[in-house]
Order: C-alpha cells, then sequence, then structure tokens
C-alpha cells in the first residue's frame, strides 16, 4: 500500500465513493433479503456484518445483538464466493480499472478478496488492502446506527 499512496492520493473520492458506496450497499441487502424472506432480527444482526472483516464482524455483531458463530460462517462464505465471483464480474462487464477491482474486492469479499487481489496485482491488491481497513471503520461508524433506524422503521 505504501507504494502506491500517490496512486490513493490522485483518486482518493472515487475510492472513499466507492468504499462508501460498498459498506451502505452491503447493509441494505443484508436488511432487504432479510425482510423478503422474512428472517428474524438475531439473523439480521448476524448477517450485517458479512462483508467486513472477521474480528470486527464478531465485535460487531456481538454489539447488534447478534451470534458471533452465524457472523463467522456468514463471513467466510461471503471472502470465499467474492474472490471466486468478483474477478469474473469484472470480466463479464469488462470492467478494465484496477482500482475498480481493487475496491470492489475489499469491500465485499474482505481478507479473502485481497489475496485473490494481490494475485491479479500490486494496484489491485493495494487498493483492495486499503478498502478493506477503511470499510471496517465505516461500518463500526454506520451499521448501528443504521440498524437502529431500520428497527424504528419496522416497528
Amino acid at each position: 500500500m505504501y507504494k502506491k499512496f500517490a496512486l490513493f492520493k490522485e483518486n482518493a473520492v472515487p475510492i472513499l465513493v466507492g468504499i462508501f458506496s460498498g459498506a451502505i450497499s452491503g447493509f441494505i441487502c443484508v436488511v432487504f433479503f432479510s425482510k423478503l424472506f422474512r428472517l428474524n432480527n438475531l439473523l439480521t444482526e448476524s448477517l450485517i456484518p458479512k462483508s467486513i472483516t472477521t474480528p470486527i464482524g464478531i465485535a460487531m455483531s456481538k454489539q447488534l445483538g447478534g451470534l458471533s458463530s452465524i457472523t463467522v460462517v456468514a463471513i467466510i462464505m461471503t471472502g470465499i464466493i467474492g474472490s471466486v465471483v468478483g474477478p469474473f464480474l469484472h470480466k463479464i462487464f469488462k470492467i478494465k480499472d484496477k482500482i475498480a477491482l481493487g475496491i470492489a474486492m475489499g469491500a465485499s469479499a474482505h481478507a479473502l478478496g485481497t489475496a485473490r487481489s494481490m494475485e491479479i496485482g500490486e494496484i489491485e491488491g493495494a487498493m483492495s488492502g486499503l478498502t478493506m481497513a477503511i470499510s471496517g471503520i465505516v461500518a463500526v461508524l454506520l451499521y448501528p446506527f443504521l440498524w437502529k433506524m431500520v428497527l424504528e422503521i419496522f416497528k
């Protein structure tokens, strides 16, 4: 990441927009599908941290009131699926931007996505690692607040 810091500074706004978009869309997808499939709040609270790295996800799951064992399984499954499907989707949609691939992998598939991004290229890996770290911070700050809002809306 240190080698690519100049690249981050040049593209700070698009990178930060991508990170926030990834974090918020991950939250919205979990809540939407939980409501669609009528999952109870315990399961939803366990699935909300699925797209952040495991240590942060476990702590967040406990904070939200979820079960950390379900959270760990969701995080592992998200990482595996994201690291396999992510590069494939980029090829299908002909997305050539290395920064975009790194951001997408870091925001959605966390550590496994970052490992896969490092295999793809140095820029992709650096952006994925940066995204994974910042996404964890964004999730810690936003998810509890967003979850309280959702609970108020669906009372």
